[in-house]
């Protein structure tokens, strides 16, 4: 069965798939977790049940459970002792649920032979999977409404996080814009829909077979006041969906700020925004992520994040431990993970922090290679150097030249630390515009300077050390 045919069969249908699992005998070996994912402690023993039923159950026979809010079907593969297993919403449609796992049993079982699967050592292998099962769950679409007022950001928030914001679908049965969205390879509908009060009627018809809902506030207290409509409607209606209140506009001065929000609604899911900043758009993903239970820990793009600042604490060390290579290594790490997240400009930097501390790395090898071994002499037993050391002026008598050159690195490099956090405070500064473009490039500048002054005396320092020792 090809993809083309898939879509002609599934139609669009719009709920949710919560899980795909794939048993062997009483082994999980594949785990797919999409929106509001369930948690193990729930899933474990209607999955210990499956397992038990599998030798009992017919092959090609779909069974289904409920519990709570969500169903399970599930399909057996009797010989290789396998049981696929979705996890939806419990109105969701059987007829879809049943192609869609007969379907995802044929691509497993086209993808893995029977003797990979009986003697798999490292189940991780069937990761390879995930593209079946992101395919499988992009036929659901769930839909995302971004509901709220006029003029109070819906669409700003739209453009800020969908993927394609140049080209919304236009639905005008119900005067609304139609926005793809793309978390976690994963795919949704945004929909932003007209918020002129005299059409408030309507929004009973505009939220139907919503799965998450964002209500969104400009924080103006007549405005927030007005919003608990949305509220009372989404409880009453579609008591099912998740939802959320997006207080934007929070850098404006007469905003109501969150923990007012809070004691006003008597709620705790609300989330502050600025959406006309683009570098919120990683935060508004956050924030969706978080009302649909997407696990964070499966997003690749959040993953790189917090890899790429790993990277950077490790670099930071091994420059202040003068430890270039490593530095270099993870430099390069930044820069990469930089360029794949869209971060151009600093994996530009890095790059050229790269060359400069490869030339670094270059040049000490170059001057250790050249200095000349001094012959050693023997005198009553005891080895001794032919010629004793240069005299060196010290500030400090009781201290030797080496650990004179001790004392200063030490204190350099805490130099050196303080001024990666004043760099870094500083940046942060320019970001909440406290202070403007100017006096950052000014600062950075001065303490950029003093840094590679620092770099500097450390590379001479250690390069004297060498020859000491």
């Amino acid at each position: 069965m090809n993809h083309k045919f898939i879509i002609v069969l599934f139609g669009e249908k719009s709920k949710v798939l919560r899980d795909i699992l794939i048993l062997k005998a009483s082994l999980v070996i594949y785990w797919k977790q999409n929106i509001n994912s369930t948690e193990w402690e729930i899933l474990a023993p209607n999955i210990e049940l499956i397992a038990k039923y599998l030798e009992q159950g017919m092959e090609d026979q779909i069974y289904q459970g409920e519990y709570e809010d969500f169903k399970f079907s599930y399909l057996f593969q009797k010989e290789l002792k396998l049981a696929f297993i979705f996890i939806n919403d419990i109105n969701d449609d059987n007829s879809l649920i049943d192609q869609l796992i007969k379907y995802a049993k044929q691509e497993f079982l086209r993808n893995y032979s029977a003797d990979l699967i009986e003697n798999v050592k490292n189940v991780k292998i069937f990761e390879t999977f995930d593209p079946v099962t992101v395919m499988i769950h992009n036929y659901y679409r769930p839909k995302i409404v971004l509901a709220g007022y006029n003029e109070v950001g819906k669409t700003t928030i739209a453009h800020l996080i969908s993927s394609d914001a140049s080209n919304p679908v236009q639905e005008p049965s119900v005067k609304a814009e139609i926005y793809p969205l793309t978390i976690k390879n994963l795919e949704f509908d945004l929909w932003d829909f007209i918020g002129e009060e005299k059409l408030l009627f309507l929004w009973p018809k505009f939220l139907k077979d919503s799965d998450a809902v964002l209500i969104v506030t400009d924080s103006n207290p007549k405005i927030v006041e007005k919003s608990k409509f949305f509220i009372d409607l989404i409880i009453k209606d579609i008591p099912k969906a998740k939802f959320g209140i997006i207080a934007n506009k929070q850098d404006l001065s007469d905003s109501v700020k969150l923990e007012e929000l809070e004691k006003l609604f008597d709620l705790t899911n609300l989330y502050d925004m600025v959406a006309i900043d683009p570098k919120n758009r990683e935060k508004m993903i956050w924030i969706i992520m978080d009302i649909l239970k997407i696990s964070g820990e499966f997003s690749p793009r959040v993953q790189l994040m917090l890899e790429r600042a790993n990277a950077m604490k490790n670099a930071e060390q091994a420059e202040l431990e003068g430890n270039l290579e490593r530095a270099i290594s993870n430099f390069e790490i930044i820069s990469d993970y930089s360029r794949k997240l869209g971060d151009h400009e600093i994996s530009q930097n890095y790059l050229s922090r790269i060359a400069d501390l490869k030339r670094k790395l270059e040049n000490i090898k170059k001057e250790t290679q050249a200095i000349p071994k001094t012959p050693r002499i023997m005198t009553e037993g005891k080895p001794k150097t032919a010629q004793p050391s240069p005299p060196v002026t010290v500030q400090d008598e009781n201290l030797s030249e080496i650990d004179l050159l001790r004392k200063n690195i030490d204190k350099w490099k805490e130099r050196m630390e303080a001024i990666e956090k004043e760099l870094k405070h500083l940046e942060y500064k320019y970001m909440g515009k406290m202070i403007n473009e100017k006096v950052y490039q000014e600062e950075k500048q001065n303490l950029t300077k003093e840094r590679s002054d620092l770099e500097n005396k450390l590379y001479d320092a250690r390069f004297k050390m060498i020859k000491l020792i």
